[in-house]
C-alpha cells in the first residue's frame, strides 16, 4: 500500500483583517467526495484502517487540471503534509529552500534553491500563471518571539507579495491566524498586515486562519474539548470559541487543496476559518460537485 502523506504533527498558529471576510469560507455541496466518515472529529490513530482509507483515496483521485505550485516554507511541519497530497493529486510542486534545507524537501516535489526572505530569490522561482503557497512562519509561536514575527514572518510574506506581484501569479494561499482573539497580539498583528499587503496588492488569495493545528505529540489542547464544548453550547460565548476552535492536520491540509484548486475570482480574497476548515471536502476533481 502507498504510504499516506502525514506523519501525525501539530502547530500553533496563526491573523486577519475582518474587512475582507466573506461568511465561513466556501461550501460544502452534496456531491463532495467525503473522504472520512466524521472528520470534523480528530482520529483516534493515524495508523487507523479508517485513516490508512483516507491516505489513499486522497492520492488517487484524478485531478481535471495540473497546477504548478511554488511552496515557500515547504520543508517545515505543514509541508511535509500538505506537499504529497498536492503531488499524489498531480500537481507539479516546487519548493522554494535554502541549501541546507533541500533533504528536508519532500520526495516528488522540486527544490528551488533560494532565500523567503529575498523578494528577488522568490520572484526568480516563480512564473507567471503558478500557484503559490505561502507557509513560512515562526516555529511554536509564543509571546517571547516578537521579534522572530517581524524579521520571519512579516517579512517573508512582503517578499512574497512583491515577487507575486512582479510575477503575475494566478493565485496565492496564505497561512494566517484566527482572530480577533484574547492573545499573541503582535503575531495577530504581523499576520493582519501580511492579509493587508495582499488585499493592497490586489492579489487573488486564499487566506486561512486556523488557531490551533492538532496531531500526535503535540495534542496538549485536547485537554481543554470540555470547555470547547460547553462555550460552544453557551450563545454568548458560541462565536468565540466556534472561531477559535482546534482542526486536526487531516483537516487542515484537506482545506488548504481545497483552496489551491478552487480559488475565489480574479482579484478577489477568500477567508476560510475553522469553520470552513472543519467543512472542507475534497472532490475528484479541481472544483466542487454540485
Amino acid at each position: 500500500m502507498r504510504r499516506g502523506p502525514f506523519n501525525g504533527v501539530a502547530q500553533g498558529a496563526s491573523g486577519s483583517l475582518g474587512n475582507i471576510v466573506i461568511g465561513s469560507g466556501g461550501a460544502n455541496p452534496g456531491g463532495d467526495l467525503q473522504l472520512i466518515r466524521g472528520v470534523g472529529r480528530p482520529l483516534a490513530s493515524l495508523r487507523s484502517p479508517r485513516y490508512i482509507n483516507w491516505v489513499v483515496l486522497s492520492l488517487r483521485m484524478p485531478m481535471a487540471t495540473q497546477l504548478d505550485i511554488l511552496v515557500t516554507g515547504g520543508t517545515g511541519f505543514i509541508g511535509q503534509h500538505l506537499i504529497p497530497l498536492l503531488i499524489g493529486r498531480g500537481h507539479r510542486v516546487r519548493v522554494l529552500a535554502r541549501e541546507g534545507s533541500l533533504k528536508r524537501v519532500p520526495k516528488g516535489a522540486t527544490p528551488v534553491v533560494g532565500d523567503a526572505l529575498n523578494a528577488d530569490t522568490v520572484g526568480a522561482a516563480l512564473r507567471a500563471g503558478d500557484t503559490m503557497v505561502h507557509l513560512v512562519g515562526t516555529a511554536h509561536p509564543s509571546p517571547s518571539k516578537a521579534g522572530e514575527f517581524d524579521r520571519v514572518d512579516l517579512m517573508s510574506i512582503r517578499c512574497s507579495v512583491e515577487a507575486a506581484k512582479r510575477a503575475a501569479i494566478a493565485h496565492l494561499v496564505y497561512v494566517s491566524v484566527a482572530q480577533p482573539a484574547p492573545v499573541m497580539a503582535h503575531y495577530l498583528w504581523v499576520r493582519s498586515l501580511g492579509e493587508a499587503m495582499i488585499r493592497e496588492a490586489a492579489l487573488t488569495a486564499s487566506i486561512l486562519r486556523p488557531w490551533y493545528v492538532l496531531g500526535p505529540g503535540r495534542g496538549w489542547p485536547k485537554l481543554m474539548a470540555p470547555f470547547y464544548r460547553l462555550a460552544e453550547w453557551f450563545p454568548p460565548t458560541r462565536a468565540s470559541a466556534e472561531r477559535l476552535g482546534l482542526v486536526t492536520i487531516e483537516q487542515f491540509v484537506i482545506a488548504m487543496v481545497q483552496e489551491v484548486e478552487n480559488p475565489p475570482a480574479r482579484g478577489q480574497r477568500r477567508i476560510i476559518d475553522v469553520p470552513a476548515i472543519r467543512r472542507a471536502r475534497l472532490a475528484a476533481g479541481n472544483g466542487f460537485r454540485s
